[in-house]
């Protein structure tokens, strides 16, 4: 099991540790009260009845306190949104998961570059197997993730400041080098270092979406660049990876060839970028051969719930029980 939301988990357990202290430490006021004098005491202690009135009392605030607790853990446990635990939520046996990275060679003031974080925005919420990621020309912004809240969040945040604000500071920051100038092969290899382990073939398929221009570098620039376009080539080929490409200036001629060798497709800055962002999420990489392992829900609360619902119950009724 691993939880998303680690945090809840954490303030969980320490406002319980929290209300433990309290309670061992807080003087009890029943103590404090000067109590009525009882003769024949011991006789009375030793009675069957009262006995058994004092079991019966002892199990009761034991199962009260284990209840509880047990509610609280399990409401914490699913507040922090575990997965990988049994549910009854799963997917065919023919959907795989995929990684889609989305690669931003351009700025968000980009017409492309805005509309393709306007269209995962209002379409990420509905993924189910996916992971997605988006990452800048220099900046890993949104890491691989199933938390489609956060990501249409970041996603929507960009786009509106580009419209508003111009480009976001953090979106790209400016740093400048003596002996290296960025070129489209860095930003490339930045993006395809995004997918976890991505030097090996996994189960997942594997997507980036490149837009930006085909060329980042200045004419007549000389400095060299960390990757060339054999480079790149290379770690595609070793991850698996599908490339799809969406020019928004010239050239790019190496980004397109590369984009026909895994089985993408590549469009030019005059179309339409909704529309071709279609087209490619219509066009996904092939299923893996490799796995055919089920897939299931990316959030599974089930257990957690319905553990924290049937000591609810059982607190509630437990009463009932004693009284008969």
């Amino acid at each position: 099991m691993e939880l998303t939301w680690w945090l809840v988990a954490s303030g969980g357990c320490l406002g319980l540790a929290i209300c433990i202290v309290v309670a061992l430490l807080k003087p009890m006021n029943t103590e404090q009260r000067r109590l009525r004098l009882l003769a024949n005491v011991g006789r009375l202690t030793r009675l069957p009845e009262y006995r058994r009135a004092a079991r019966l009392r002892t199990l009761s605030a034991l199962v009260a306190m284990i209840l509880l607790t047990v509610i609280f853990g399990a409401s914490v446990i699913a507040a922090a949104r575990p997965t990988g635990l049994p549910s009854t939520a799963r997917q065919s046996e023919g959907v795989e998961p995929e990684d889609i990275m989305l690669c931003m060679g351009g700025r968000p003031s980009d017409p492309a570059v805005r509309a393709t974080l306007r269209y995962f925005a209002e379409r990420v919420t509905g993924f189910t197997t996916q992971r997605i990621g988006l990452t800048s020309a220099n900046r890993r912004i949104v890491p691989m993730t199933r938390d489609y809240q956060y990501a249409a969040a970041q996603f929507n945040t960009f786009a509106a400041a580009s419209e508003q604000a111009g480009d976001d500071a953090r979106w790209t920051p400016a740093v400048s080098y003596v002996d290296y100038a960025g070129g489209v092969e860095d930003v490339m290899a930045l993006c395809l270092t995004g997918f976890p382990a991505f030097d090996q073939e996994a189960a997942q398929r594997r997507s980036l979406i490149y837009i930006g221009p085909g060329s980042r570098r200045a004419p007549g620039e000389t400095r060299p660049t960390l990757f060339t376009a054999d480079g790149v080539r290379e770690l595609v080929e070793a991850g698996d990876v599908q490339v799809n490409v969406l020019l928004t200036g010239p050239g790019g001629e190496a980004l397109e060839a590369l984009a026909r060798e895994t089985g993408g497709r590549s469009f030019s800055a005059n179309s339409n970028a909704a529309a071709d962002l279609s087209e490619i999420r219509d066009n996904p990489p092939p299923q893996t051969a490799s796995v055919e392992a089920e897939v299931r829900a990316v959030e599974t609360p089930d257990v957690p719930l319905a553990l924290a619902l049937a000591a609810l119950a059982g607190l509630a009724l437990w009463p009932l029980v004693v009284r008969r």
